[in-house]
């Protein structure tokens, strides 16, 4: 997803929450801004949000073989703070706009 946020920083978010608990507890300015504007206007912010996630998903992610991953047993990868999301994320672009 674009703008994603650093592990930590959320990480510290959920600890403060932990010590300071609150209904909701956004992590960062653009969990701020969707929480705000989803309490201004609800369904545009709604079509937004849809429209992002389709398009990271649909048409930007990359095909992956079928797998039974971590439904059945453990995947051996992926155990850190980030799991390694950004550096995929960042070999998925390059892949994309080298081409077939």
């Amino acid at each position: 997803m674009p703008l994603m946020d650093d592990p930590a920083k959320v990480v510290d978010i959920i600890v403060r929450a932990s010590v300071y608990p609150r209904e909701e507890v956004p992590a960062g300015w653009k969990a701020r801004s969707a929480y705000w504007g989803h309490r201004i206007a609800p369904d545009i912010t709604e079509r937004i949000s849809a429209g992002v996630a389709r398009k990271e998903q649909f048409e930007l992610g990359s095909p992956v073989p079928s797998s039974s991953n971590a439904i059945h047993q453990p995947t051996p990868g992926g155990t850190g703070v980030d799991g390694g999301v950004r550096a995929r994320m960042e070999r998925e672009d390059a892949a994309r706009k080298a081409g077939p």
